[in-house]
């Protein structure tokens, strides 16, 4: 995807939302107040998928893993973290190039120190397989969630935001995304 400078959940018609997946990452390193940063998706009972643009340059002492609330907030005042073990970022990423958002694999994987407890409220992401190719998801709605600045600037850790997007065709895609070699 491509990140509008600065990082805001861009729309007009969010809703909340409550998806068992979803985690907020916390940064304990800040000194200012703001330690909220970026979210994640859990992808396993203990490893979750981030943009490497939230976790590079920081260490698994930097980083705390909020989850099973769609209120951030108040896991934030409980102290209610999970601590990492690992951060593997993708080893194509490169942080400081010229439009490293349109020419970047920007992802990194999150491992925890311990495994969570499955629960209805802590729960992994769905994910197609890979070796089924056959479905190309186009004309489908995608939903988009996470936590944030809203387009008006206000903070949304109270409450995880969703809102729905049109897939891309392939055609469409491969057209905006001219860049890519594949």
């Amino acid at each position: 995807g491509i990140l509008p400078p600065p990082s805001t959940i861009s729309c007009g018609n969010c809703q909340p939302a409550s998806y068992p997946w979803m985690a907020f990452l916390f940064d304990s390193s800040k000194a200012n107040g703001d330690n909220s940063f970026c979210g994640a998706t859990l992808i396993s009972d203990i490893q979750l998928v981030t943009a490497a643009h939230c976790v590079i340059g920081k260490t698994t002492d930097d980083i705390a893993v909020l989850i099973g609330n769609p209120n951030a907030d108040y896991e934030l005042n409980k102290w209610n973290f999970k601590y990492i073990y690992k951060i593997e970022i993708f080893p194509f990423y490169q942080e400081n190039i010229d439009n490293g958002w349109r020419q970047n694999p920007d992802i990194a994987i999150i491992t925890l120190e311990q495994p969570l407890l499955l629960s209805s409220k802590i729960n992994p992401i769905c994910l197609p397989s890979i070796t089924d190719t056959s479905k190309t998801y186009e004309g489908v709605t995608a939903t988009v969630a996470g936590w944030g600045k809203t387009q008006t600037g206000q903070p949304s850790t109270d409450q995880l935001l969703k809102v729905e997007v049109p897939d891309l065709s392939n055609n469409e895609c491969k057209a905006f995304y001219k860049w890519l070699k594949r």
